[in-house]
C-alpha cells in the first residue's frame, strides 16, 4: 500500500486529531481565559461644552477631527466583547479663553478592562473668532459686446451684496474689490439676466474657498443700448438782422447718442435747445444743452445733458471783416506735456480739422495752414482715453479762430 493510500484511508484519525485541537483550545481561552492586550486607534474625542465655545462665538480649527489611540488591559473574552464606541474619550471646553487652550482629556473605558497607555494625557486645541461680514458684489465684464453699434447701458447685480460667515482670520483675507460675478460680454446680444456664480477672492487674488454665504449665486440685469451718430442742428430764436446759419460754429458736429434700435432708426439728427441771439452784437462763445428725443440718450455726458460750445461771429462790410477755411491733419497735432514720452492715438476721431479763421481780408489773405499752430496738452493724463480740447495759437491780424471740431478723443499708451 502506497503512503497516499495509507493518508486517505486514515482520515478518520485527521478528524479525531481536528477535534480534539479545538477542544483544547476552548479549554485554554474559554475555560482559563486568559489577560491579554488589545489596541484601539483612532478613537475620536467628544468635544463638550460646544454651547460655551458658541456663545463666544469661537469654534474650533486644529484639530478639526481629533483622535486619539488606547492600548487596554483585561481578559480575551472581555476584550473580544468591547467595541470602538464603548471608548469614550471627551475634552470639555468649558472656561476656554484666548486662541489656544491645552486641555486635559479624560477617558472612560467598559468595566474588567484597564488602560495600559494611551496617546495623549492632554491634547491643545487652536481657536478662532466666527464672524459675518457683508461685501457688494462687483460685476468684472469680460470680452467685448458682438456689435459696435451695442453699449452695455448698466449690469447691476440682485442682491448687490453678499453676507459671508467664517473664521475672522479667514474673512479678513478677502478683497472687498474681489467679491464679483464674471459676466461674459461676448455672448450677450439684449438686455436681459443672467445668473451667475459669486466669485471671492483675496488680496493676492486667490479663490477663497470653504466660506459660507447667504447667496452662493447673483442675477445680473443687464441693459443694453443700440447707438448711432447724428448730426447737430443748431437751433436759434431772435435772429438779428443779415444773421446767417453760417455764423453759428459747433464745437462738435456730431453726436453718438444711444436707445433701443427702433427709436433710434428713424433719429438723422438731434437739435440743440434754442440758442438765443437777442442783444448779440459782438462775438461771442454760448453753451447749449442738446434736446434729445424721448428715450434716447448720450454716449458721453451726465443725465444726457452734455453742453456745447456754440460761437457767434458778427461782422459787417464796414469793417471788412471776412472768413476763410483752412483744414489741418490730426497727424499735426503738437502734443504739449508729454513727459513720459507716451504714444498717442486718435480712436474714432475724424482725419481732418476745420479751421475759420475771421479778419480784415488784407490780413488774412495770406495765412496758410502752415501758420497756424494746433496743439492739445496731455498734462497729467494716465493711460486709457480722455476728451481734449484743441487749442490754436493767436496770430496777428486774425480776430478770431473757430475749430471744428473743438474736442477730440485720444488714446494714451
Amino acid at each position: 500500500m502506497t503512503m497516499k493510500s495509507r493518508l486517505k484511508n486514515n482520515w478518520h484519525l485527521k478528524l479525531i486529531s481536528l477535534l480534539f485541537a479545538i477542544g483544547l483550545w476552548y479549554y485554554v481561552v474559554m475555560d482559563k481565559n486568559p489577560t491579554t492586550t488589545a489596541n484601539y486607534k483612532n478613537i475620536e474625542v467628544t468635544i463638550k461644552s460646544e454651547d460655551y465655545l458658541t456663545k463666544r462665538n469661537l469654534a474650533i480649527v486644529d484639530p478639526i477631527e481629533p483622535v486619539v489611540n488606547v492600548e487596554l488591559r483585561g481578559t480575551i473574552k472581555k476584550l473580544n466583547e468591547i467595541k470602538r464606541s464603548d471608548i469614550i474619550v471627551t475634552a470639555d471646553m468649558y472656561g476656554v479663553t484666548g486662541d489656544s487652550a491645552e486641555i486635559d482629556l479624560k477617558y472612560t473605558v467598559p468595566d474588567g478592562v484597564t488602560i495600559v497607555n494611551k496617546s495623549h494625557d492632554k491634547m491643545t486645541f487652536k481657536f478662532d473668532e466666527e464672524v459675518e461680514k457683508s461685501f457688494p458684489i462687483k460685476v468684472d465684464t469680460i470680452g467685448e459686446l458682438p456689435s459696435n453699434n451695442m453699449q452695455l447701458i448698466e449690469a447691476e447685480p440682485v442682491p448687490k451684496e453678499v453676507k459671508i460667515s467664517g473664521f475672522k482670520k479667514e474673512v479678513a483675507k478677502i478683497d472687498k474689490d474681489q467679491v464679483k460675478v464674471t459676466l461674459d460680454l461676448s455672448v450677450i446680444t439684449e438686455s436681459g439676466k443672467i445668473t451667475k456664480d459669486i466669485e471671492v477672492y483675496d488680496r493676492n487674488g486667490d479663490p477663497m474657498k470653504n466660506l459660507i454665504m447667504d447667496n452662493t449665486k447673483a442675477t445680473v440685469n443687464i441693459y443694453i443700448s443700440s447707438s448711432k451718430q447724428v448730426s447737430i442742428k443748431p437751433v436759434v430764436k431772435n435772429e438779428p438782422e443779415n444773421f446767417s446759419m453760417s455764423d453759428l460754429k459747433l464745437s462738435k458736429d456730431k453726436v453718438t447718442i444711444l436707445g433701443e434700435e427702433k427709436i433710434l432708426k428713424n433719429i438723422t439728427e438731434v437739435n440743440t435747445e434754442p440758442i438765443d441771439l437777442q442783444g448779440i452784437t459782438s462775438n461771442a462763445t454760448l453753451k447749449v444743452k442738446l434736446d434729445l428725443p424721448e428715450g434716447v440718450t448720450l454716449l458721453t455726458g451726465e443725465n444726457g445733458e452734455e453742453t456745447i460750445d456754440v460761437q457767434i461771429i458778427t461782422h459787417s462790410e464796414e469793417t471788412g471783416v471776412t472768413s476763410k477755411r483752412l483744414v489741418k491733419e490730426l497727424s499735426e497735432l503738437k502734443i504739449l506735456n508729454n513727459d513720459e514720452n507716451s504714444g498717442v492715438l486718435f480712436p474714432n476721431s475724424e482725419n481732418d480739422i476745420d479751421i475759420d479763421i475771421y479778419g480784415a481780408e488784407e490780413k488774412i489773405k495770406n495765412i496758410k495752414v502752415d501758420d497756424i499752430i494746433l496743439s492739445i496738452d496731455i498734462k497729467g493724463l494716465k493711460q486709457g482715453k480722455h476728451d481734449v480740447t484743441i487749442q490754436a495759437e493767436s496770430i496777428e491780424g486774425v480776430d478770431n479762430i473757430i475749430i471744428s471740431p473743438s474736442k477730440i478723443t485720444i488714446e494714451i499708451e
